[in-house]
């Protein structure tokens, strides 16, 4: 059985973001052409025990109390789930089928200090690395960051500081011979500490009346018993010394020899010392990188001990520079954790050149806020309410969130059966796995840890509960509105699963849905979706409904995974033991030298794939009767217009033929997709190029458009009529347009294909 697995899979990124082109004629008081406004009612209905957390103060999470572990109810005691859980998960499945942005935390940055694997952490082992890393003080000045950087760094052993401390605190706690367990926590008065920590080592210095104060300012000499080749700035503490520097304590991973001479792998046995002397100018740090530093250590205690003094006294920190002087990336230790290069939004946003102002089709519908910018969406969720509430019994879980750092999970790999082919892709080259989306389980499981720290107690509704709601929607376009009925109903798609609330990954929330349209005009909801999925095919991919997003969005959302199958639990974490871990068994054990595994998309670990009915191909008469529609109605706004002209007197006319053929060249001067979405045959379609090549030149990706297209209407060809196009005598219009070449290779795929 494979090493990775989780209760959680990926539905991969598309290439393309879609931007719906009317974006910016969105208004909430100017209705479009097709605009509809309405409701639509919501039934949901619990398939497994249920649980949405009630609103809950700080101090009620942190004891864990009776409000943290209820299901949400309102002053009258009615259960309830709030609109932003049902509005969550349904613009999370509409953002997928409309190939739109992933909304990724901009402070998230991960980082990483794997001792095996020399390419991500150069630091370990590597002496000449180890001489370029600098030491300074982090100072946070009027919401500015800047580091003072320190002449130089020394190392002082715990030996010598036992001698100046005149006591054997370092011996007595972090020395092999003592009996001191690091790797249980610990208490100093009422407060409790993890003692592999800095912040632990500080405090037990307190606790000894040893102060912060005895480790400034302090005057050191080279300690040459412990100095070496390759042991350079060594010091002890000197009164008589010429170095004047500060003591800073790190963490302590290991317990440490204290025989002499040491040898390699005898545990941490010092600590440093900071040069008092500044160099140079202060060297800033932007807000954005300090807050990628924050989100690295936002679970490191020493990280919120250190913050504490950044306006005082400074945050002492390790870092390397780039060479033009700027901070190249920092740490709380010596041999810190590396960031990787790019931060998933910074991958993420190379998906679409990196510009957040422009709108995919879930922005547009649900609306935005993007730091100053915002747009009031044009849905609203009510709160749904259950009409048979009924408690289950308590469950005790692990409720905590996996970290995405763990990239042969979270970063797209490169690979067959589970197993990558060379190197795994990283944060520092890859791209991102996906949109995450919990299994749906055909039962639910339990996991606890009996510690009560790390376990949550719920209270969740039985399955079979019953919720209803409605939507409110404003001046939605048709699509848009297809686009939303479709993310609620999966298309309209039997047996596939919404998740709501907390312990999706035991499979509690398992949901279906069903929605009854209120219009203010009758409209048929399938023939919405399938404008909707026209949509997708004409701006996005040839087939939607084939599309391995779709087709990995869908099969996911079907229910095929029993509560107990282990291959879709989480993954073992064994601290203690790296020979149990496997989150490191899964990357090729400790030495690295085993398989290295990835976690595989689901529709390869189950051998199955669910497609979507295409409601496009469904509803085809219907949409062309529609198109055909909208086509006359152009026509007979053009012959109006026509009309209107004609009365105008001579020199009026001579005037607006003039403008209109000024406009002409304007409007002819478009992208080539607005020229030929509309053409649904070929002669038609070669008119309409021609034309339009007149006023532009065609593109690589004008070419590939127009290829499409063309398939796209060969296809669709009763046979009879395709036999007339069998010769390719009959593409001379088309050869004439885009090459000879060109327009052979085009005609072999198609016969070579079957098309």
């Amino acid at each position: 059985m494979a090493t990775i697995k989780a209760p959680f899979n990926f539905v991969p990124l598309s290439d393309k973001v879609f931007f719906p082109d009317w974006a910016d004629k969105i208004s909430h008081d100017i209705p479009f052409e097709d605009g509809v406004s309405g409701t639509i009612e919501l039934t949901l209905t619990a398939k497994t025990p249920i649980f949405v957390r009630n609103g809950h103060t700080q101090a009620d999470a942190g004891e864990k109390n009776d409000n943290y572990k209820s299901f949400s109810k309102a002053p009258d005691n009615s259960y309830f789930i709030p609109a932003t859980s049902v509005k969550g998960a349904i613009r999370n499945v509409l953002e997928i089928m409309s190939f739109g942005k992933m909304r990724v935390d901009e402070n998230a940055k991960f980082a990483q200090r794997e001792w095996s694997n020399s390419k991500l952490f150069p630091l370990k082992g590597n002496p000449n690395e180890q001489k370029k890393l600098c030491c300074g003080w982090l100072f946070e000045k009027d919401g500015r960051y800047e580091i003072q950087k320190c002449k130089s760094l020394y190392r002082i052993n715990h030996l010598r500081l036992d001698e100046y401390f005149k006591n054997s605190i370092f011996k007595d706690h972090f020395s092999k011979t003592s009996n001191f367990n690091l790797n249980k926590s610990t208490k100093i008065g009422k407060k409790e500490y993890d003692p592999k920590t800095a912040c632990f080592k500080y405090d037990l210095l307190n606790s000894r009346d040893v102060g912060l104060k005895t480790l400034k300012n302090l005057s050191f000499s080279e300690d040459g018993k412990f100095s070496a080749k390759y042991q350079e700035n060594r010091v002890r503490v000197d009164k008589n010394g010429e170095i004047r520097g500060t003591i800073v304590l790190t963490g302590q991973p290991d317990k440490a020899s204290w025989n002499f001479p040491r040898k390699m792998n005898d545990g941490k046995f010092y600590e440093f010392v900071f040069d008092q002397e500044i160099v140079g100018k202060p060297i800033e740090l932007s807000e954005n990188e300090f807050k990628h530093y924050q989100f690295i250590y936002s679970d490191s205690p020493d990280w919120k001990f250190a913050k504490e003094r950044m306006k005082s006294d400074g945050m002492p920190v390790f870092f390397r520079e780039n060479k033009d002087g700027t901070i190249k990336d920092l740490g709380l230790a010596f041999l810190y954790k590396l960031p990787y290069d790019y931060s998933p939004s910074e991958i993420e946003q190379k998906r679409y050149s990196g510009d957040t102002t422009k709108l995919d089709l879930a922005d547009a519908i649900f609306g935005y806020t993007y730091g100053k910018k915002a747009l009031r969406g044009r849905v609203q969720f009510s709160h749904c309410y259950c009409e048979n509430p009924e408690e289950d019994k308590a469950y005790t879980l692990v409720l905590n969130n996996p970290k995405a750092s763990y990239y042969p999970i979270y970063i797209r790999q490169n690979g067959s059966g589970g197993r990558v082919m060379s190197e795994y892709e990283t944060y520092n080259d890859g791209q991102l796995s996906g949109w995450k989306r919990y299994h749906v389980r055909k039962g639910i499981w339990e996991r606890c840890t009996n510690d009560p720290k790390i376990d949550t107690t719920i209270y969740p509704l039985k399955a079979n509960s019953v919720f209803k709601g409605k939507v409110y929607f404003h001046n939605l376009k048709r699509v848009e509105l297809g686009a939303l009925i479709s993310a609620l109903t999966f298309h309209n798609t039997e047996d596939c699963f919404h998740q709501i609330g907390q312990g999706k990954p035991y499979g509690f929330g398992k949901v279906s849905l069903t929605a009854k349209l209120n219009a203010d005009i009758e409209i048929n909801p399938e023939l919405l979706m399938a404008e909707f999925e026209n949509l997708m095919n004409d701006k996005c991919v040839y087939n939607w409904s084939k599309d391995n997003s779709i087709i990995q969005l869908f099969t996911l959302a079907k229910e095929e995974v029993t509560a107990d199958d282990v291959l879709y639990k989480y993954m073992k974490l064994d601290i203690d033991n790296p020979q149990n871990n496997e989150f490191i068994l899964a990357k090729g054990g400790v030495n690295g030298r085993g398989f290295k595994e990835y976690l595989q998309l689901y529709t390869d670990l189950k051998s199955k794939r669910y497609e979507p009915t295409s409601l496009a191909v469904k509803h085809k008469e219907a949409l062309n009767a529609k198109k055909k529609e909208e086509e006359e109605a152009e026509r007979s706004k053009a012959e109006k217009i026509a009309e209107s002209e004609r009365e105008k007197p001579e020199a009026a006319i001579k005037a607006a033929k003039e403008q209109e053929e000024k406009e002409k060249e304007e409007r002819n001067r478009v992208p080539l997709s607005e020229k030929i979405d509309r053409s649904n045959k070929l002669p038609t379609l070669f008119g309409n190029l021609k034309s339009w090549l007149k006023y532009n030149e065609m593109s690589s990706k004008d070419l590939e458009d127009l290829k499409y297209k063309v398939f796209e209407i060969y296809q669709s060809m009763r046979r009879r009529d395709k036999m007339n196009w069998n010769n390719i005598g009959k593409w001379k219009q088309l050869s004439d347009l885009v090459g000879e070449k060109t327009c052979k290779e085009w005609f072999d795929e198609m016969q070579n294909n079957n098309l």
